[in-house]
């Protein structure tokens, strides 16, 4: 869990920048609003980044956003908005390359020694959930998907 700092930083996005349904749902004219967690240093199989978590002030939701080098400075930095998948980017599931496109722009984004990923929580089956999503992967192996 991210733990916010004791002055929390907000910052705005509009509603039509998020694609899921957000519990419980904003207005057209809500912000959404999301507090800034304390940054730490992240050591990966692919060196060492800086992490922060930006957690939804209405939902509670938590995001991770990790980030190589002086990305304000670098002339090209690397980007990539990761959908959260726990079958792919926890298990390996075969049945999607989640975890091998983390991976792969992770690799990348330390190549370039300049870059951000942005992880997106609760985003698993593309919204739906993991329930959802493993009842249509039962649905898959018996031909009815």
């Amino acid at each position: 869990m991210c733990t916010p700092p004791k002055t929390p930083v907000v910052v705005e996005a509009p509603k039509d920048a998020v694609e899921r349904r957000v519990t419980p749902p904003l207005s057209p004219r809500s912000p959404l609003r999301v507090t800034r967690g304390e940054p730490t240093r992240m050591p990966t199989a692919h060196g060492d980044f800086d992490a922060v978590c930006y957690t939804e002030t209405n939902s509670g939701l938590e995001h991770l956003v990790l980030t190589k080098g002086d990305v304000s400075t670098a002339q090209a930095p690397l980007a990539r908005v990761h959908s959260e998948c726990a079958t792919g980017d926890i298990f390996g599931s075969r049945r999607c390359d989640c975890g091998e496109q983390l991976q792969k722009s992770l690799q990348l984004i330390a190549a370039a020694d300049a870059g951000v990923l942005i992880y997106l929580r609760g985003q698993e089956g593309r919204g739906i959930g993991l329930n959802a999503k493993l009842t249509a992967y039962a649905l898959q192996d018996q031909g009815r998907d």
